[in-house]
């Protein structure tokens, strides 16, 4: 389909559909629901390009206002559009944000790192408990 087409299909400017497909800018929630129910595109498919491109019997009804249609995605999709929406608002490559949203996907999900420092053991007691207060005399307690 060519994007006058696509653009006439979706009610959007042939230039809006030429600045998705190059990445200068990114469809809505309302343009995403209208590619799902026109066209019968997966919505996995579409945030995620993982699984087949046209039908799916959990896409979500057509034409549904955006509040609906987040309502409507399954846990691990909301995960994947703030994964997204937060690595471009970060200015993540593209490359790295499809690697993060690929793993979400195969519920290969890593904990932050700071996860594992609150469930760290706190490090061992040196021993060391002597403080040296100005104005003493540093080698008098050995």
């Amino acid at each position: 389909m060519k994007d006058s087409e696509f653009a006439k299909l979706l009610g959007l400017a042939r230039q809006t559909i030429s600045n998705y497909t190059t990445g200068k800018s990114e469809p809505n929630w309302s343009v995403l629901n209208d590619i799902v129910g026109k066209l019968g595109v997966n919505p996995i498919w579409l945030l995620t390009g993982n699984g087949e491109m046209l039908g799916s019997d959990s896409a979500p009804s057509p034409n549904l206002p955006a509040e609906e249609l987040n309502e409507k995605l399954t846990p691990a999709q909301r995960e994947m559009l703030t994964y997204k929406r937060t690595m471009q608002e970060l200015g993540a490559p593209p490359e790295r944000i499809l690697d993060g949203i690929e793993a979400i996907a195969m519920g290969k999900t890593r904990q932050p790192k700071s996860a594992t420092y609150a469930t760290a053991e706190p490090p061992a007691d040196p021993g060391y408990h002597h403080i040296h207060e100005p104005g003493s005399d540093f080698g008098s307690d050995i």
